[in-house]
């Protein structure tokens, strides 16, 4: 979980966007976390595996044309609804993993 997870509900609430806003002003938001992530990583010496990149970037494309579509189709109070679950069960997971919890 990033910060992303958490700017939604501030957007929504904060900002009166609609979801389908908040949800495309987040990945922009995401996308240059992590891009600046990237390079700062790159230039303190760190090798950088792009193994996971080559794998999440389809993911990210598709994902990123496909949510906008749906959002725009799924009521707003519903789509609230189904991302306060998965944050729950982020976090729920999150708790459960921690080194010592087993």
């Amino acid at each position: 979980m990033g910060v992303g997870d958490f700017l939604v509900p501030i957007l929504r609430n904060r900002l009166g966007l609609r979801m389908e806003s908040a949800m495309a002003a987040r990945l922009i938001v995401m996308a240059m976390n992590a891009a600046l992530a990237a390079v700062l990583h790159l230039l303190i010496g760190e090798s950088f595996a792009a193994g996971p990149v080559l794998w999440a970037v389809p993911g990210v494309l598709l994902g990123g044309q496909v949510g906008p579509r749906l959002a725009s189709r799924i009521p707003d109070l519903s789509l609230k609804e189904v991302f306060i679950y998965g944050l729950s069960l982020a976090g729920i997971h999150m708790i459960f993993s921690m080194p010592g919890s087993h």
